[in-house]
């Protein structure tokens, strides 16, 4: 079929036109959308550069897990809202993907004992060390009868076993056994970067996404109104790297001057804080 490239040509024009002269427009009123939904009194959006940035560990998974372990362990404010959130992560994620047993082929604990586990204890270890491999984050509730791991990924997929050494999900899921208290819990989770990761997830793993967890921290972070930023900085500032380097979400939309070229960055924005446009 033969195309009319003049009436291509001129939608295109036409477009260019709309969005020229309404684009500036939408970007604000996008702008004042998200900006609804900020954090208060701190938003790690407006937060100077960025600590991972800093550093120049952005892409360092292990920088990574030893974040999330040591706010997980946190016996202050900092671990009161990040085993929150990483527990409400969880019982949403388990919500839409059930796991079909735990480790042991027990029942798999649900949402709700997730919610009910976040108060307690853990004992939270980084890079924990076992003949079976070294996870990346081991935890103990020991009030729950339960032993969690969890494996943190950026963008990389399962690391395979060398000379017929079993891949990584199977090594981890005979440690969590191992360890499991007798009559207990043993819960495993991924954490990556990557939504298409899933299909590659045993159906006993909980599956949660950064993203997920991101949308968790700001929730509980939201509820809890941020009294004391001053006791929160390291969770904060974590936040903010992980919506930057590994959501890749523009900090710049809510500083620069609201105009065409910003209204892509504003939607994902909005998507991130599932807010309708």
């Amino acid at each position: 079929m033969d195309v009319d490239q003049s009436a291509v040509l001129a939608a295109l024009d036409s477009v260019v036109s709309v969005v020229r002269t309404e684009g500036p427009a939408e970007a604000w009123r996008l702008r004042a959308r998200v900006c609804e939904h900020r954090l208060r009194p701190v938003e790690p959006i407006d937060l100077p550069g960025s600590l991972f940035g800093w550093l120049g560990v952005q892409d360092d998974e292990i920088r990574w897990s030893r974040w999330l372990a040591n706010c997980l362990g946190d016996r202050t404010a900092i671990g009161q809202v990040a085993r929150e959130a990483f527990c409400k992560a969880v019982g949403a994620s388990i919500s839409r993907r059930p796991p079909v047993g735990d480790c042991s082929g027990a029942l798999p604990p649900d949402a709700a004992f997730w919610e009910f586990v976040s108060p307690y204890h853990w004992r939270v270890v980084p890079e924990y060390a076992a003949p079976e491999g070294r996870i990346d984050v081991f935890v103990s509730i020991p009030n729950a009868r339960t032993t969690l791991g969890i494996e943190v990924k950026l963008w990389e997929g399962w690391h395979p076993g060398g000379d017929g050494e079993e891949s990584q999900h199977l090594r981890y899921r005979r440690l969590i056994e191992r360890l499991r208290p007798d009559g207990g819990f043993g819960a495993l989770v991924i954490l990556t970067c990557r939504e298409d990761f899933v299909h590659e997830v045993p159906p006993d793993w909980v599956f949660l996404t950064w993203r997920d967890l991101g949308r968790a921290l700001r929730r509980v972070l939201a509820d809890h109104r941020i009294r004391d930023p001053m006791t929160l900085w390291p969770l904060l500032l974590g936040l903010g790297a992980l919506e930057h380097h590994l959501l890749s979400l523009e900090p710049g939309a809510l500083r620069r001057e609201a105009d065409a070229s910003s209204i892509l960055p504003l939607l994902a924005w909005l998507d991130y804080l599932e807010v309708h446009a």
